[in-house]
């Protein structure tokens, strides 16, 4: 009993068209079968050579620019569905009101002689954890050691504001300024530094120099 191969095609009308050959078969209609698709190719791509549209150095320039507009279009709105849905979010917390382009600026401004009083209303009107806007720049506001414990001791959100970007040509990419996989080899390499039988050490200095803060802000504080 022979052996028998099962051959699927797809026709130019894209319906599938399957044959049942022997092994002897398809050996002797192999090299026939090959230049029949040789000839087919070479007929395709010349008939689509004539057939295909000519374009105008011109339109072509059109049509590349109405994709470039069309990508940049679309990102431009998913940036603004993300940024709509992130104002949502910080919109929530309390916090002063908010205006356009100018954010909460407006309140720190009225109250720029006395920004530490103006802070201390804020916490007192709003809780421990209050939002502003510093004109498209959200910040969070914490005041309590047990929140921001929370957020120095999360080991994926460590990433470093903008603001940060600026000094990276004066300090470089160091401890304060670096983020992610370099943040934590900077910090494994610093944090013998400051183990506790080596703090020991200053201990007396610590103690002496904030003596001198306290005298310092206890004088400023009776002055008013």
């Amino acid at each position: 009993m022979g052996h028998y191969v099962f051959i699927s095609m797809l026709s130019a009308n894209f319906t599938i068209i399957s044959f049942v050959f022997t092994i002897t078969q398809v050996l002797k209609f192999k090299l026939s079968i090959s230049l029949i698709l040789i000839i087919r190719t070479v007929y395709w791509f010349r008939v689509f050579k004539h057939t295909a549209p000519r374009y105008s150095p011109m339109e072509l320039i059109h049509i590349l620019l109405t994709i470039i507009l069309v990508f940049l279009g679309t990102k431009l709105i998913y940036w603004f569905s993300k940024r709509i849905k992130f104002i949502r979010r910080i919109e929530k917390m309390p916090g002063p009101q908010t205006w356009p382009l100018i954010g909460t600026s407006w309140y720190f401004l009225r109250h720029r002689q006395n920004l530490f009083k103006c802070i201390r209303a804020l916490v007192q009107k709003y809780g421990p954890v209050y939002r502003t806007w510093t004109g498209g720049l959200a910040i969070v506001h914490l005041t309590r050691p047990e929140h921001v414990e929370l957020v120095l001791n999360n080991s994926r959100n460590n990433k470093k504001s903008f603001g940060y970007t600026f000094l990276h040509d004066w300090l470089g990419l160091g401890l304060l300024t670096s983020s992610g996989e370099k943040w934590f080899s900077h910090r494994k390499m610093i944090t013998p530094t400051f183990h506790f039988e080596i703090l020991e050490t200053f201990f007396n200095t610590f103690s002496r120099k904030s003596d001198i803060l306290i005298d310092n802000l206890s004088q400023h504080s009776k002055q008013g």
